[in-house]
């Protein structure tokens, strides 16, 4: 699923942002694009992105910018440092391995 950059999301406050502790300058609104990551995140819907967090946790759904595009997957972490993007659908969309060398400068 590609990821549309939609800019910065509206500044204005809402009561489930205030809960969340987040601050609103740090958010992005994304259209996604596509259908890696249906019925999780369909094509059209709205992500609102903390885009300060860049904390990976395995089996967290992110976004993520590799191969010069923004994306959301599912994270697997490797023991070896390696990261695996994954889509919702395997069947259709493979794995893509980011190597522990890339973490850094890629995601």
């Amino acid at each position: 699923m590609s990821i549309n950059d939609g800019g910065a999301a509206s500044t204005r406050s809402e009561p489930w942002i205030a809960r969340a502790k987040v601050c609103t300058e740090n958010l992005a609104l994304l259209e996604a694009q596509g259908d890696t990551m249906a019925h999780l995140i369909r094509d059209g819907d709205l992500l609102i992105v903390d885009v300060n967090d860049r904390e990976i946790a395995d089996g967290s759904v992110v976004v993520v910018r590799y191969g010069g595009a923004l994306r959301s997957r599912r994270i697997e972490l490797r023991y070896d440092g390696s990261l695996v993007l994954r889509c919702e659908d395997q069947a259709r969309y493979p794995d893509e391995v980011v190597p522990g060398s890339d973490r850094d400068r890629s995601v």
